[in-house]
């Protein structure tokens, strides 16, 4: 019987018979506080369950917006009232899972067992595979997506999370079968090649391993994540300005929306909201990615005045100083920027880059404090080698390729460095 049948049959046995049973409690208040936006899409969402209070569908609705604005509370009891109206639909039970897993994992698994019975969808089983092998039960998960990947053998992601759970388990060969067929139904996939590249290297063929992940460097860091349907209809309620903010940067950015239209918009919501300090950012950082280094300079100096600790910000100035080529304006907003988060190794690696066009002696502090942040950035460490040299401290150069050699032995690089030095 395949999962599609069982799951009409189980919409037969579970329907809810309307009008009957007992009458559900009423939905959460909604918070105060709230953007107005936000507080009358929920209120509106609430009034529609208190028409229809049998009805699953408007507790969903509301969950989902709940859920969407991090109202996490309100959110799980409007779950638990929609799956008890209708046991047959997949996603409340999922959703709720995902919504409890980080403090509750023992039920996250029950529900997502449940929404697996009634599903036709691969989400609720690839879900609760990730859960198992975050346990440390990856023969488990194993088995969850071998089914999976039975009923539905040209999903990228079943392959790839294969590969993940038969790595966990020590079953190498499998492993890379795996992810190699996961690379051929999604090559342009940057995880997928990165996972290939590791696991390549780990078995020992290097030149393999090192063709997926030159590969994996040419892809777009967006191409990294894998799209969930369910959890994308709940993010697409969000209606605060911090979020549209975000959706907007985020969709010029991949192409979705002209930048310019972006860039409108949030100007627009920037100045609606001067509290929020991360609109402005984000409005600052599309100017910095449309070249508009002088306009990215103004807005962020404009969030500056209102928001002087936001280290977003000051990042956000300095590397606009940093491209337009005024060496002293960028030291000076990175220096506030690590001033403030001191861990922060982006920040420190710009740093170096600034002092050392300014000639400053300090660049190799950053760059070591870089390092120290950040022990297994190959690149960052090339850099020091490359500023060693050029500084003709051939043995702090010969030490940094020492380092370097021993974290990634088969670097390219490391020859080509030793030789670099071999004679000094």
């Amino acid at each position: 019987m395949t999962r599609l049948v069982q799951a009409a049959i189980m919409l037969c046995l579970l329907a809810p018979v309307a009008g009957c049973g007992p009458q559900p409690a009423k939905p959460p208040a909604v918070p105060g506080g709230l953007y107005g936006e936000v507080s009358s899409s929920l209120a509106s969402a609430r009034d529609a369950v208190l028409q229809k209070p049998q009805k699953a569908d408007t507790w969903g609705d509301l969950a989902m917006l709940f859920d969407a604005h991090d109202l996490a509370d309100e959110a799980e009891a409007c779950y638990r009232t929609a799956m008890s109206l209708d046991a047959s639909d997949p996603r409340f039970p999922y959703l709720l899972a995902n919504l409890i897993a980080p403090g509750n994992s023992t039920e996250a698994e029950t529900l997502l067992r449940q929404s697996i019975k009634v599903s036709s969808q691969p989400e609720p089983g690839l879900r609760l595979a990730a859960l198992l092998r975050e346990r440390g039960e990856a023969a488990e998960a194993t088995a969850i997506l071998r089914l999976e990947a039975a009923a539905d053998p040209n999903t990228a992601r079943i392959h790839y999370e294969l590969a993940r759970c038969l790595e966990q388990t020590d079953e190498l060969d499998q492993a890379i079968e795996e992810v190699s067929l996961a690379a051929r139904l999604a090559p342009q996939h940057r995880s997928v090649r990165e996972l290939a590249a590791e696991l390549l290297y780990r078995a020992g063929r290097l030149e393999e391993g090192r063709r997926e992940a030159a590969i994996a460097q040419r892809l777009p860091r967006e191409t990294a994540g894998w799209p969930d349907p369910w959890r994308e209809a709940v993010r697409s309620l969000r209606r605060d300005p911090h979020w549209q903010a975000s959706s907007l940067a985020m969709a010029a950015t991949a192409g979705r929306i002209e930048p310019t239209e972006a860039l409108t918009e949030l100007a627009a919501l920037a100045s609606a909201h001067p509290d929020d300090w991360t609109i402005g950012g984000e409005f600052a950082q599309l100017l910095l990615r449309a070249g508009a280094l002088d306009n990215a300079i103004e807005a962020a100096t404009t969030a500056l005045a209102l928001h002087p600790n936001a280290v977003g910000l000051w990042k956000i100035r300095g590397t606009a100083h940093l491209l337009s080529e005024d060496w002293q304006a960028a030291e000076g907003d990175l220096l506030k920027a690590v001033e403030l988060k001191p861990d922060d190794m982006p920040a420190w690696n710009d740093l170096s880059f600034v002092q050392e066009q300014l000639g400053r002696d300090a660049a190799m502090d950053s760059l070591q404090t870089a390092i120290r942040l950040a022990p297994l950035d190959i690149d960052t460490r090339i850099r020091l080698i490359e500023l060693c040299t050029d500084r003709l401290q051939f043995g702090e150069a010969r030490q940094a390729i020492a380092d370097l050699a021993a974290i990634a032995p088969e670097h390219p690089a490391v020859p080509q460095l030793r030789a670099s030095v071999a004679d000094a």
